[in-house]
């Protein structure tokens, strides 16, 4: 059953999970790391392209050095290539993926909360117990709603209006948190 309570997120509850899809709302400085972001893929591939033709060309034109010796540094290379793919270039692709996306899918049951920006087949998703999720509020430094997963602040809906993020934290608190709204939340602006 599809309800859509807002004229922007909607909702989709089925026996197993609550599914609610949020658009992302970007502003500037969204365009600028997506085009910052989509630089850094193009000269990361354009550089590994080019270190692999040089590796190619070490081992092929290279006979007045002695075979271990090349043999060693293309495995010197590709390593050090393979580290720097795994930890740079990792981190460089998941930015991109998050600043690509379109939309935030949240996947909520008791046990659950998966938070998903996908990109067509790729996309972003991190899960959370819900033992140890704090109830939604509304962090005004960011523009967005956010808990907190143990020690760390997680932020979904960035730059969702006010109004929005306000009725989606009243919504999803309601039914997941019940009594949150007697707890003490002095600190809502961090």
């Amino acid at each position: 059953m599809s309800v859509d309570l807002s004229d922007r997120i909607t909702f989709d509850d089925s026996p197993e999970r609550l599914k609610v899809t949020i658009p992302i709302q970007r502003n500037l400085l969204g365009y600028v790391l997506l085009l910052a972001f989509t630089l850094l893929i193009v000269v990361w591939l354009g550089g590994t392209i080019y270190g692999l033709q040089e590796i190619i060309a070490l081992f092929r034109d290279n006979d007045d050095l002695p075979r271990r010796f090349i043999n060693l540094l293309g495995f010197i290379i590709i390593v050090g290539w393979l580290l720097w793919v795994w930890f740079g270039y990792r981190y460089v692709w998941r930015w991109w993926q998050y600043h690509l996306a379109t939309r935030e899918v949240l996947f909520i049951n008791r046990e659950t909360l998966i938070v998903r920006r996908p990109v067509s087949i790729l996309g972003l998703t991190d899960g959370y117990d819900m033992r140890h999720v704090s109830p939604l509020r509304y962090i005004d430094r960011h523009k967005s709603v956010g808990f907190d997963y143990g020690s760390r602040t997680i932020l979904i809906a960035t730059n969702l209006p006010e109004r929005d993020a306000t009725w989606l934290i009243v919504k999803l608190n309601d039914r997941y948190f019940p009594g949150w709204n007697d707890e003490d939340d002095e600190d809502d602006d961090e």
